[in-house]
């Protein structure tokens, strides 16, 4: 596995947002407590929503060319002897998953891309529009917490339980994919790739060393509540407005009122607000 560090630039995006149920809310803002689950429990865990459910979990995913099957006649003293190979098929998907990979605990968030913020009026304007109906429907999701310091989020994990984070690569192996794999090694890369179906997660991935026992293990950083708020699902619908102060908001609203703008015709002349299900290339 990859040399487990803190790397600033790995968390050089906007802001990080969790998805969670209601119930969890309060304690993870007061707590800063945070679930990590081994692969397992997404592959063939019970009870799961449709969103998380993956078979090929923690997978390296790559297509094989021109495969040969051939028949084990007998084995002796000098090995297996086979009969004549013969093409099995031209190409196909394969599916690789190693045992460090299977015992390896990950927390997942989604991050906010730059592209998503319209910067108008020296503030910021995000929503996630009708991407909440997907979350309410495949993860059965109900709350957020939305993380304003990202990097000083993952500073403060990794001074209670050293780990790695990395966006997650929808698709097949490609150029960019191959030189993160040559870099952190394929056992690790696997936890950082999915299939294009996912893309719209926008997932960020943050994982700890191996564990001996499988399923979940919480890490608690401490209130995460000066860097970060939390709501019901809904308000992401709508969206925000960032500003820096109470009078720089104040401003903002005289300029919407003076140009006759509505939130919804900034965000219609942007054209943003729906995350793209394209995969990444």
């Amino acid at each position: 596995m990859v040399d487990l560090e803190y790397l600033a630039e790995d968390w050089n995006f906007p802001f990080l947002i969790k998805t969670m149920k209601k119930e969890r809310l309060e304690r993870t803002l007061k707590e800063g407590r945070f679930c990590f689950t081994t692969p397992s429990t997404f592959i063939g865990g019970d009870g799961l929503a449709s969103a998380q459910q993956d078979r090929f979990e923690a997978h390296l995913s790559f297509k094989a060319y021109h495969l040969m099957v051939a028949p084990i006649l007998y084995e002796d003293k000098d090995g297996p002897h086979y009969g004549p190979a013969e093409k099995f098929a031209s190409q196909a998907q394969m599916h690789v998953i190693t045992d460090d990979a299977k015992h390896t605990p990950l927390c997942s968030f989604r991050y906010v891309d730059p592209t998503e913020l319209i910067e108008k009026y020296g503030a910021y304007f995000f929503r996630l529009g009708n991407t909440v109906d997907r979350i309410k429907d495949e993860f059965k999701h109900n709350a957020f917490i939305f993380i304003l310091a990202p990097q000083v989020f993952g500073h403060r994990l990794f001074q209670k339980a050293p780990c790695f984070s990395y966006k997650v690569h929808y698709g097949d192996i490609n150029l960019k994919f191959n030189k993160f794999i040559e870099q952190v090694g394929y056992q690790t890369a696997s936890l950082f790739q999915k299939d294009p179906l996912y893309q719209w997660q926008q997932e960020f991935r943050i994982i700890l060393e191996p564990k001996e026992k499988e399923g979940k293990h919480f890490i608690e950083i401490g209130s995460i509540e000066d860097i970060a708020f939390g709501g019901e699902l809904e308000q992401l619908r709508n969206g925000f407005i960032i500003c820096e102060s109470s009078d720089h908001l104040k401003e903002v609203n005289q300029i919407l009122a003076q140009e006759k703008l509505t939130i919804d015709d900034i965000f219609s002349a942007e054209n943003k607000g729906e995350p793209s299900d394209k995969p990444n290339n």
